[in-house]
């Protein structure tokens, strides 16, 4: 029986669904309801910033810094106001969405899941678990009544351990749309076992966070710099040229590399676009959440510590061992993109695919892939822990901030910014000289002919806490350029890192992993034409399995996913 080729569907949703504007009435419109009393989402957000202490009636011209952002024709501080948000269903919306697109606001009426009252059921037809078989657990989710919830759309994630050699893989979920969820496992290893199941956002969660996406595009904004002497000015900015309470625009995709990048226009007449000086985070989100909204999204830090079911089970027989695994370097792309079972397990402190076999040195294969090697690592603040740890690992001398060689390898390895702006950093500036800030499309346009080249790119952080459009828009916007790099140069390797969980933020609604198997679903289906050419790197199994609770994981975790990369990557 081959354990990693059992009938799992696919939960990668393969068809772009397009919405017919005229199918949805206004009452789709973002106004909220004149009986719902609305509180900030910034509660029991520390770090959060207030920066409107007084909220004006119009923009004054003569403002000064964050004030200017602080009236009454933002949204963000005046939810009174009816947005036009027709034309985002005009961009695909992924079914997730779809089906809680009628759903009803969260009051304090409203039946969440209670996993107190919920059961966990082990099924199998026989009477001992042994390996060599599947494990399939069933869970029925209940309400704080005992009643069943008969609706799907939870995020179910699942796990299964034996702390005898700290063995851990995650589990395919089967979502039944009525409140049950199949969980399955192949069975690799004996003994007492764990199986864990967390739901970090509930059908009601989802429901509230996409609603939010869709009327605003974003839940964290950025602020553009505008100076001209003694005068300064802030305005929100965003990759998408509608930005609730500006009449104006400034473009600035130009200095963005090409990549959409928009900022309001200031409102004092002293000062035009071409005072843009850069751009800072804006750490305030007050799309006026109802009470019940705010308490459900502002819970504990750790949402797998408050929200998780387990049972403990034993498993008899023995340990399955595969020995005629192919090398990940030589496995068929494609076979990368399925993810219809878990991409691997944790053997102590070693990730092992469950499709192919990894050096047993990883000192002798990163030296290996590297020689005569440019590797360049794009992405955003996770990719430069890769690059950090990486070139203290080799030992490689830095001709610039960003660039490290090996010189008996004669090999180099390279951290760029991706274009999408990060925080604390300027597109025009003394950060724009700190960082080398790229599109996609440009990196994959500058590969030669020739030369051995590996691109090792994400998009996931900083894409998150947009609406998933966005990341669509991204992703087709560097496919031209990616098709001719590939067939430019014969030996040019592009390995995708995927996204991964995280499960600990003190600031729920605005920093969450909530879209991360959305923007996976996204990928999978904008790849589809390059699965046979890129390599997919599941970090979303790897996390799960590892209860990562970090967007910045810890080192060893790290070092494990950068172990991943290069067991895909030709010598």
């Amino acid at each position: 029986m081959n354990l990693f080729k059992e009938n799992y569907p696919q939960y990668v949703d393969r068809h772009r669904h397009r919405v017919n504007t005229s199918f949805y009435p206004s009452d789709f419109m973002y106004q909220l309801p004149k009986d719902i009393k609305v509180t900030s989402l910034n509660h029991g957000c520390k770090k959060c910033l207030h920066a409107c202490e007084n909220v004006t009636l119009t923009p004054s011209p003569m403002c000064r810094g964050w004030q200017c952002m602080c009236n009454a024709r933002n949204q963000i501080y005046n939810h009174s106001i009816i947005t036009d948000n027709q034309y985002m269903f005009k961009k695909p919306m992924i079914m997730a969405e779809k089906m809680t697109i009628r759903d009803k606001r969260v009051t304090n009426e409203t039946q969440v899941p209670d996993l107190s009252k919920s059961v966990i059921t082990v099924l199998t037809g026989r009477r001992v678990l042994k390996t060599k078989h599947e494990l399939q657990i069933q869970l029925n989710l209940q309400d704080k009544y005992g009643n069943m919830l008969n609706r799907g759309g939870d995020d179910v994630r699942a796990w299964i351990t034996r702390s005898k050699n700290k063995m851990a893989m995650s589990g395919r979920v089967f979502d039944f749309n009525n409140g049950t969820y199949l969980v399955r496992f192949p069975t690799l290893w004996n003994g007492t076992n764990t199986v864990s199941i967390v739901i970090p956002y509930y059908r009601e969660e989802s429901t509230t966070l996409f609603r939010w996406y869709r009327t605003l595009n974003s839940m964290y904004y950025h602020v553009g710099l505008f100076m001209k002497g003694p005068l300064n000015q802030n305005t929100l900015c965003l990759p998408v040229p509608k930005i609730i309470g500006y009449q104006e625009i400034c473009n600035f995709t130009t200095l963005n590399d090409g990549s959409p990048w928009y900022c309001g226009r200031p409102p004092s007449a002293n000062l035009t676009c071409n005072d843009f000086s850069g751009l800072r985070d804006y750490r305030f989100s007050d799309v006026g959440a109802t009470h019940a909204e705010s308490e459900l999204l502002s819970r504990a830090p750790c949402s797998h510590t408050n929200r998780n079911l387990s049972v403990i089970l034993n498993i008899e027989g023995k340990d399955i061992s595969r020995t005629d695994l192919p090398l990940c370097s030589n496995l068929p792309k494609s076979e990368t993109w399925d993810l219809s079972t878990p991409s691997g397990y944790f053997n102590g402190s070693f990730y092992q695919s469950t499709k192919c076999k990894t050096s047993d040195n990883i000192s002798t294969k990163i030296a290996k892939a590297l020689n005569k090697t440019k590797l360049i690592m794009v992405g955003d603040s996770t990719m430069k822990q890769w690059f950090v740890a990486l070139t203290k690992s080799i030992k490689c001398k830095f001709v610039a901030k960003y660039v490290c060689q090996r010189k008996d390898w004669q090999g180099s390895v390279e951290f760029i910014l991706h274009a999408y702006p990060n925080l604390y950093s300027d597109m025009k500036g003394r950060g724009r000289q700190e960082y080398t800030i790229k599109s996609y499309t440009s990196i994959f346009n500058s590969i030669p002919k020739s030369g051995r080249y590996v691109v090792a790119m994400h998009m996931y952080g900083h894409f998150a806490r947009m609406r998933y459009n966005i990341f669509r828009d991204t992703i087709q916007s560097f496919l031209p350029a990616l098709r001719n790099a590939l067939n430019r140069n014969s030996e040019l390797q592009v390995l995708i890192k995927g996204p991964h969980v995280f499960y600990c933020t003190g600031w729920v609604p605005c920093i969450n992993d909530f879209m991360g198997r959305h923007l996976i679903s996204i990928l999978h289906e904008e790849m589809e034409e390059f699965r046979s050419r890129v390599v997919y790197l599941d970090y979303w199994d790897m996390s799960i399995a590892a209860v990562n609770d970090n967007i910045h994981p810890p080192p060893k975790f790290v070092w494990n996913m950068i172990e991943y990369l290069f067991a895909f990557i030709h010598e």
